[in-house]
């Protein structure tokens, strides 16, 4: 009996203390997000809640940075167009002018592949 007291003492304890709360905060320095898409239906994956949500954990006056790199031929009008890539380059401290940004590459993507919106 005294085992199983000893026993179930180590596991409440055990318990308790894995519990901890880290109230730290840990943010994302020098953000560089790259994202390869492998066909045209991809680029409507990108969306900028998405972005938002990794861009709450970087400092203030941090650089970030956002690559989208299409890594497929698409043939337009007896054209291929290949291997395209857009890099965005901005401050942490400027967040809504970088959407802004990655917005309009994304816009310029659809219409570069002459896609509806």
């Amino acid at each position: 009996m005294k085992h199983i007291i000893v026993l179930l003492a180590l596991f409440i304890a055990q318990l308790v203390t894995a519990q901890e709360i880290d109230t730290n905060i840990h943010f994302l320095e020098d953000v560089k997000i790259s994202f390869e898409m492998g066909s045209i239906d991809d680029l409507e994956v990108l969306d900028s809640q998405d972005l938002d949500s990794i861009f709450d954990y970087t400092r203030t006056d941090q650089s970030i940075e956002l690559e989208i790199i299409c890594n497929f031929d698409y043939q337009l009008d007896e054209m291929t167009i290949s291997g395209t890539t857009l890099k965005i380059r901005g401050n942490s401290s400027e967040l809504e002018e970088f959407k802004n940004k990655a917005n309009k590459a994304k816009k310029a993507l659809k219409n570069l592949y002459k896609l509806k919106e």
